[in-house]
């Protein structure tokens, strides 16, 4: 670069800076420090002046000349990097290392895979706000469909498995509520996941106790692998259901009937605090 005098006032301590093509460079002066170009405010001008040091670097200068050139003369200071906190790239498990004194952006694992509190939703039938389950699926009913979801080997999808229950073909046209909803949400307190329970057709537009039964069967006979048994693991953890040791392992095939325990047999639903469209269920 070309350096030459501006129409500033000398007692201003500033400088006109002009590039190789002759084009004007405002603002702070510029020295390098180190090979690193560097911005001077205004203040720090008057060092450059008293020592009278060039503000061009000539051609084909090295870092070291460049250095001994500038020798003694006092630099802003230029914060050395931030070092890095080894504890927390380990506890944030990401692979990315943290900056030393940021805040910890990465949730606790707890924090973040526990269940949220489902939101209460309108009714999905205007003006009903509460309904009637079907005694074959009511906790506590003298009624209640006699099922061990440990015995179906397939999802009640299956047409052959449907076939071999005795009671498919009658509550397959019963429906599950009163007055008949278009669809249930099902949770239970050992799983981390909702269930929801749709129409099959067979009955237009209305969901039957069939449905119901096969919905809750589908959900159970789906595989789950380590990141979910985390899930159901941390939120037994957070209950009173956690006897205090890890008895169940992840394994290869595991399905969320696993997760049971054995409690495999069907003991009805009941209305849950959301409404009357959210149901719990029970197993024994």
């Amino acid at each position: 670069m070309h350096d030459r005098q501006s129409a500033f006032p000398a007692s201003t301590g500033r400088r006109t800076l002009f590039d190789a093509n002759g084009i004007e460079i405002s603002g702070p002066y510029i020295s390098v420090h180190d090979g690193l170009a560097v911005a001077f405010p205004a203040s720090q001008c008057a060092t450059h002046r008293r020592t009278g040091l060039p503000w061009t670097i000539p051609p084909g200068l090295g870092r070291q000349q460049v250095q001994s050139l500038y020798a003694g003369v006092p630099h802003p200071h230029i914060p050395s990097a931030i070092p890095l906190s080894r504890d927390s790239h380990q506890r944030s498990g990401a692979g990315v290392p943290r900056l030393a004194g940021m805040p910890d952006t990465q949730p606790h694992p707890q924090s973040h895979r526990r269940r949220p509190t489902p939101i209460p939703l309108p009714p999905q039938l205007e003006g009903v706000t509460s309904v009637t389950l079907h005694p074959a699926l009511a906790k506590a009913s003298t009624r209640l469909v006699n099922i061990d979801f440990a015995s179906l080997a397939l999802p009640m999808a299956d047409a052959e498995t449907n076939a071999a229950l005795p009671w498919f073909h009658l509550l397959s046209s019963t429906p599950a509520t009163s007055p008949p909803l278009p669809s249930l949400t099902i949770e239970s307190p050992r799983l981390p996941w909702a269930i929801t329970a749709h129409p099959s057709g067979r009955v237009a537009r209305v969901l039957t106790v069939a449905d119901v039964i096969g919905a809750i069967q589908s959900a159970l006979c789906l595989p789950i692998d380590a990141e979910q048994f985390l899930d159901w693991e941390i939120m037994m953890r957070s209950g009173s259901r956690w006897p205090g040791r890890r008895s169940l392992r992840h394994q290869n095939a595991m399905t969320r009937l696993d997760l049971l325990e054995g409690k495999t047999r069907f003991a009805g639903l009941y209305e849950s605090t959301m409404g009357c469209d959210v149901w719990v269920l029970e197993v024994a």
